[in-house]
């Protein structure tokens, strides 16, 4: 499948007067015999079945002509940025597959962030968004691949393990190296706390950061964060067995 990087605000395949990737994208599939304005549509009505059923795999059979169906996932994991959360996954019949070329059997189509349309985004933010966009994509390629191999769904426990994998990445990212090195506000937190031990309470308005027990539960197995409950029940995180913060060196 090729990737169409797409427009957050409308899920379409632009206009006529497109540049670039969706320029591109638009002429091989005018090519091919597909109807853009289908699409427009299509995801629409796509994007409201998934985030209906979040983290599942939902699907239209042959929503028209040229296609034999199409999926979308939604992942609430990738935060409050609207237009980004699905990704769609459209199948092409075999003789309107884009360029003639047999290999091109389906077009993926997924949003990035951006600062004009998802105000308040910093590069932390971005980046965190980015990876949730990446694991939604890799989880409803997985799942096709396994329906379109006749091979069963993924089981519950399956399920969970990509789960907790999404929980776990915003915190991991947030006490990493590369993130603490041009932090100004966790790392002399960290700093001023015996062992490294850090407040989940301070982690709680970083994008994709949230205070559940599934998160608990997910950073229980995580190599590069540990955490610990306090008697008062406040929930603490640090870096793996109380890593040092790391240290920049003077230009």
């Amino acid at each position: 499948a090729s990737l169409c990087a797409g427009d957050a605000g409308k899920m379409t395949l632009g206009h006529k007067r497109s540049v670039g990737v969706i320029r591109a994208f638009r002429e091989a599939l005018q090519a091919a015999g597909q109807d853009l304005g289908v699409f427009d549509g299509l995801h629409k009505d796509l994007q409201k079945l998934a985030e209906a059923s979040p983290r599942e795999l939902v699907r239209k059979a042959r929503p028209c002509s040229g296609l034999l169906a199409s999926f979308a996932r939604h992942s609430p994991e990738v935060g409050e940025l609207p237009g980004c959360g699905t990704v769609f996954l459209s199948i092409f019949e075999p003789d309107s597959r884009p360029l003639g070329n047999p290999h091109n059997v389906a077009m993926l189509y997924a949003t990035s962030p951006n600062a004009r349309r998802h105000r308040g985004l910093c590069a932390a933010s971005f980046l965190c968004a980015l990876r949730s966009v990446g694991s939604n994509i890799a989880r409803l390629v997985r799942e096709y691949n396994r329906l379109a191999g006749e091979q069963p769904a993924p089981e519950k426990w399956e399920r969970t393990l990509w789960y907790e994998a999404d929980l776990r990445a915003p915190v991991e990212f947030y006490l990493s190296d590369g993130h603490l090195l041009w932090d100004n506000f966790l790392w002399p937190k960290i700093q001023c706390e015996d062992g490294g031990w850090l407040d989940m309470d301070a982690l709680k308005g970083c994008q994709g950061v949230t205070l559940q027990a599934e998160l608990i539960s997910a950073l229980s197995s995580s190599k590069c964060v540990e955490t610990k409950v306090g008697e008062d029940g406040k929930v603490f995180v640090r870096r793996a067995g109380g890593r040092p913060l790391p240290v920049t060196s003077d230009p």
